[in-house]
């Protein structure tokens, strides 16, 4: 929440900052000495293509269920809340493993992957230090 605006802002703002953001962690080495910086953008890009895929495959009010959700997290101006937004998108969830439907070698690594980022982020947070 620090990084959000203490005052009213335009979207286009929101916009901007958030392109800055991915510009600056890019462009400054930050990426290098913070590999793990990478998450929310990773994040973001798995959603946004899961949204491409769920309207080719028909499933709209899926799609624009995504698309609101990310268009939200572009809207605050900064990536660091992404992973907390993108958690909310069951459906983007649902059509992964769909995915990985037929590919159990797939299936596992993303399942443990996933189970090894839960702990990683619950240790985290119990140690008082930000998660999103």
């Amino acid at each position: 929440m620090s990084a959000w605006a203490h005052r009213s802002t335009s979207p286009l703002e929101g916009i901007a900052g958030f392109a800055a953001q991915q510009v600056e962690l890019f462009s400054s080495g930050v990426l290098l000495k913070h590999p793990g910086a990478i998450a929310p953008l990773a994040h973001f890009t798995l959603f946004a293509v899961l949204a491409v895929v769920q309207a080719r495959r028909r499933r709209f009010s899926d799609a624009v269920w995504t698309a609101g959700v990310l268009g939200l997290a572009v809207l605050t101006g900064t990536t660091n809340g992404v992973p907390r937004y993108t958690a909310t998108i069951f459906p983007g969830h649902v059509l992964l493993f769909e995915l990985l439907e037929g590919r159990p070698a797939l299936r596992r690594a993303a399942l443990a992957l996933s189970a090894a980022l839960l702990l990683l982020r619950s240790a985290l947070f119990v140690n008082w230090h930000f998660v999103s």
